[in-house]
């Protein structure tokens, strides 16, 4: 048995997990107990009947008195076994085939390391050349490349650092601008409200004043109507009256010219009736 403690309700992937070491469990204790099995079996004494032409265990040629040491099994496993040999041999045919074929490989590979091994040597001769060049004795490499790169680091912390004081301070300027435009824009907001305010007061005496206007509008209308068609026919009458006044000089003028003329006596003109004027005192 396997001996599962699960607790439930679980999850379906949990679930999942404790079913499937369960019933692996349970696969090993039965191949464990199969093996036991089988083990106890063939301890067993059986009696197996033989003839003589199934028995192949020869010594010299002759058959032993003694077969305790014999192995009885099924004729297929011989025949099995035989084919076996023979497969045992191409595989170690193949084997040694291709442990040649690693030996020369691993030759190659010595004689590449050699070469290896003689171009570094040229190299570390020539990169201490390099260093008593440059510095006058040798220098590891990995503490310098180290050291570099610290240096580089340190000088960006102090970059770093320098940046966010820098941008911390122009943050702060900024808070202070942004809360200084806000109470303006509170400020204008009820300077504009109150304008708002104002225009809709004066829009609506406009309106007021505007109804009062119209409505003595109408009420004078009726009363000047009259007056002013009296005074149309009146300023008619005195533009007929003038014209005919000039018509009548432009004839003085006309006989004044020929009489001068012929040398003759200029008679006083005709008097045409003109029209009274009307008195001083309406509209024209």
């Amino acid at each position: 048995s396997s001996g599962i403690n699960a607790e439930w309700p679980l999850r379906p992937g949990k679930k999942n997990k404790v079913i499937s070491h369960g019933v692996k469990c349970a696969k090993n204790d039965l191949e464990a107990f199969q093996l036991e099995k089988q083990k106890k079996m063939n301890e067993l004494d059986i009696v197996v009947t033989l003839n003589l032409d199934q028995i192949q265990y020869m010594q010299n040629g002759v058959l032993p008195s003694d077969l305790v040491s014999c192995l009885v099994f099924h004729s297929a496993g011989v025949n099995q076994l035989a084919s076996r040999i023979k497969e045992l041999q191409q595989e170690k045919a193949h084997q040694i085939r291709k442990f040649k074929e690693l030996k020369k490989s691993h030759i190659h590979l010595i004689k590449g390391k050699k070469g290896m091994q003689e171009k570094l040597l040229g190299l570390d001769e020539k990169c201490q050349n390099m260093m008593l060049l440059k510095f006058g004795r040798e220098v590891d490499l990995k503490k310098l490349e180290n050291i570099s790169t610290n240096r580089i680091a340190e000088e960006l912390k102090e970059t770093i650092a320098k940046k966010d004081v820098k941008y911390s301070r122009k943050l702060n300027e900024w808070d202070v601008q942004i809360n200084q435009a806000k109470q303006r824009l509170l400020t204008a907001t009820r300077d504009h409200t109150s304008h708002l305010d104002i225009l809709n007061e004066l829009t609506k005496d406009k309106q007021d004043l505007e109804s009062v206007l119209d409505s003595k509008q109408k009420n004078l209308g009726g009363e000047y109507s009259g007056q002013r068609k009296a005074d149309l026919k009146e300023r008619q009458r005195l533009l007929q009256l003038v014209q005919l006044q000039a018509q009548e000089i432009d004839a003085l003028k006309d006989e004044i010219g020929i009489l001068s003329r012929k040398d003759g006596h200029i008679l006083p003109p005709t008097q045409t009736a003109v029209p009274p004027l009307p008195p001083i005192g309406g509209r024209c």
